[in-house]
C-alpha cells in the first residue's frame, strides 16, 4: 500500500513539474517577444530623436518670451493699484445692484 501511495504522489509531482515546465517555456517566449518589442520601440525613438534634433533653417524662428503677471509681487504699487480697483469695482457693482433692485421693486408695484 505504501508503494501505491508513493507512486501516485510521484506521478502527481511529475505532472505538476511538467506543467510548470510548460508554463516557464511560455513565460520565456512571452518575455522574449516583449524584449523584441521594447527594442523596436527604442530604435524608433532613437530614429525620431535624431530626426527632430537635426536643425532645419526654414522652421527655426526667433521665439519671444512674454511674461503675464496675474498677481504682482506683494507690497508693490501694482499690487495696491489692483487691490484698490477690485474693492472699488465690487463696491460700485453692489450699490448698482441695490439701486436697480429698488427701482425694479418700485416700478413693479
Amino acid at each position: 500500500m505504501n508503494t501505491e501511495v508513493m507512486e501516485t504522489v510521484l506521478h502527481e509531482v511529475l505532472n505538476e513539474q511538467k506543467e510548470t515546465g510548460k508554463l516557464s517555456k511560455q513565460l520565456i517566449s512571452k518575455l522574449e517577444y516583449l524584449s523584441e518589442q521594447i527594442e523596436k520601440i527604442k530604435a524608433e525613438m532613437n530614429r525620431y530623436q535624431k530626426a527632430s534634433t537635426t536643425p532645419n533653417p526654414t522652421v527655426q524662428k526667433d521665439l519671444v518670451q512674454k511674461q503675464i503677471m496675474i498677481f504682482p509681487e506683494f507690497k508693490s504699487p501694482e499690487c495696491y493699484r489692483l487691490l484698490f480697483k477690485c474693492i472699488t469695482s465690487i463696491t460700485i457693482e453692489t450699490y448698482s445692484f441695490l439701486i436697480i433692485k429698488a427701482v425694479a421693486d418700485y416700478w413693479c408695484r
